[in-house]
């Protein structure tokens, strides 16, 4: 498909899955979410991750996995060689580079951010440390986009739940020695992450997050 198709697709689904929430997000902030998404996932080097995928992978029936999905690749550093200009507007303020090597940023010059505290909180990873791509470094910055892109749009529990769902794609993870999978340790953060900064979901919301990272992750 050309971009502009792309673009329209991607502007039908975040006008679905709004809708879908229930949630009245302004036209204008959709329409500049769109463009953000498909420049990003029509770079010259996007041969997989591409519009298309994200819209398989999201599926059509579940809003939040649509939104997920729509975000759950838009950083991709290997494979495009460097962080989108557009993107790094969200992520500079808490990552760093040295020597070619992505950092969190450390506690002292990192900004007092609720939302950024859920996400690395969610994904496992602390002030200070070293992003790898074999560890989720693109899938906590994909993350840390969408939670910013929607912190002002959506309810919080409904960023936590895309946040969730974006960490379970992370790829090749084995169980722990006491037998416990990466989706059994994501939901006892998860269910920390609601309880520390009161995102107030029920034991079912938690459970179905849960699902529905599942079937994301599956088709991803």
């Amino acid at each position: 498909m050309s971009y502009e198709q792309d673009r329209e697709q991607c502007l039908d689904k975040l006008v679905w899955a709004t809708q879908k929430l229930g949630m009245t997000v302004d036209p204008e902030q959709l329409s500049q979410i769109a463009d953000l998404i498909v420049q990003t996932m029509t770079g010259r080097w996007r041969y997989f991750h591409t519009p298309e995928h994200i819209f398989m992978v999201g599926g059509d029936d579940d809003p939040i996995e649509v939104l997920a999905a729509l975000f759950h690749d838009v950083v991709y550093v290997q494979v495009d060689q460097f962080v989108n200009f557009n993107l790094s507007y969200y992520i500079a303020p808490y990552v760093r580079e040295v020597q070619g090597q992505l950092f969190i940023r450390n506690a002292k010059e990192l900004p007092n951010d609720r939302i950024f505290d859920l996400v690395i909180e969610i994904f496992n990873m602390t002030p200070g440390q070293a992003l790898s791509p074999m560890t989720g470094q693109n899938e906590l910055l994909s993350a840390l986009v969408a939670a910013k892109v929607f912190e002002h749009s959506l309810p919080l529990a409904i960023v936590v739940q895309i946040v969730t769902i974006i960490e379970a794609t992370i790829p090749f993870r084995f169980k722990t020695e006491d037998g416990l999978s990466a989706v059994d340790l994501l939901f006892d953060r998860l269910i920390s992450v609601n309880q520390r900064f009161e995102v107030g979901m029920s034991e079912s919301e938690l459970r179905e997050t849960m699902l529905r990272s599942v079937r994301l992750s599956n088709r991803d």
